[in-house]
């Protein structure tokens, strides 16, 4: 039996859920599909995600509390019946009728089968566009939604997504967006709690099944990420990642890019001058970010000198 566990937090994933059921369905395999729900704030999308229980074999499993994404993936793993769980996360889209086979066709190769990501590709309108508020009665008001920044970020980092590139670092290149472990192998490991911010839940657990030396192998069965944040969303959700790998224990600078650079330029004794340069170049950064073309080595240098910033403010 397979068990798909999906988390949400104030997003509609009814849609998902119905074309894996559909799936499912045609595989004649016995399967059940537990949402787990982080205590979403927003009402329309509670609403929607509640239908799933109106299919057969599928569970939605509100929370009282926001307890963040690791703590709900393992909330709903105790739940999960099936000796095979299949991580999901809410913003996906199956793209591939035998997504489903794929992995049962897997499922003995190893302890972990990570099936990988792709990112949506947007028009360019929908990729930096200009809306328009329609409040009645009163005069209409000129927005951009840019989303140029993590759309290009995503999809650069998916030139290194195939199976073959993931396999070079099988625990490195983890990601639990699609992902399926033995049942009795992840009540071993599971996620850390610790993780209640986002960003570097999956890097941990990582970090877990090679310190445990768990099999995992990485397949081409991608799922679609359709999760394209704002620019302003995104930096925003960098720099709460950047606070979570400063205060968790665990990761090392072999299982972060970021942290292996700081390192470096600590034992060069040139951190305390790059986090001043940051300090002084952020505004500029910043702008380039935000902007309509963000460029990725500006991002990546915005990151490290952030980090840097912190390290020294907890100093």
């Amino acid at each position: 039996m397979i068990s798909i566990l999906i988390s949400t937090y104030n997003y509609n994933c009814y849609r998902l859920v119905s074309d894996l059921h559909r799936l499912c369905e045609a595989s004649g395999t016995d399967y059940e599909i537990l949402v787990g729900d982080d205590c979403s704030r927003d009402q329309l999308s509670v609403i929607a995600n509640m239908k799933v229980k109106e299919l057969s074999h599928c569970q939605y499993l509100p929370s009282t509390e926001n307890c963040g994404l690791a703590c709900t993936r393992n909330r709903i793993a105790l739940a999960a019946s099936g000796e095979h769980l299949l991580f999901i996360d809410c913003d996906a889209r199956v793209d591939d009728e035998k997504f489903i086979l794929r992995y049962l066709q897997h499922a003995d190769d190893a302890d972990v089968v990570v099936g990988g990501l792709t990112t949506v590709t947007l028009p360019p309108d929908e990729i930096v566009s200009r809306c328009e508020t329609a409040d009645l009665g009163r005069p209409h008001s000129v927005f951009v939604v840019n989303r140029s920044l993590r759309y290009r970020y995503e999809h650069d980092a998916d030139l290194h997504r195939s199976a073959t590139e993931r396999n070079r670092q099988p625990y490195h290149s983890l990601t639990c967006f699609n992902l399926m472990i033995r049942r009795e192998v992840f009540m071993q490991v599971k996620f850390c709690e610790q993780c209640r911010q986002y960003g570097y839940e999956d890097v941990l657990f990582g970090a877990e099944l090679q310190a445990q030396g768990i099999s995992i192998i990485h397949i081409d069965n991608p799922l679609t990420h359709l999760g394209i944040d704002t620019n302003q969303q995104f930096l925003q959700k960098t720099e709460t990642a950047l606070h979570s790998l400063l205060q968790l224990d665990g990761i090392t600078s072999s299982a972060s890019r970021l942290k292996h650079h700081a390192e470096r330029l600590h034992s060069l004794h040139l951190a305390p001058l790059a986090a001043h340069a940051f300090k002084l170049m952020k505004p500029l950064l910043r702008r380039n970010l935000l902007g309509s073309h963000p460029s990725l080595f500006v991002f990546s240098a915005y990151k490290l000198g952030y980090f840097l910033c912190l390290e020294r403010e907890k100093a």
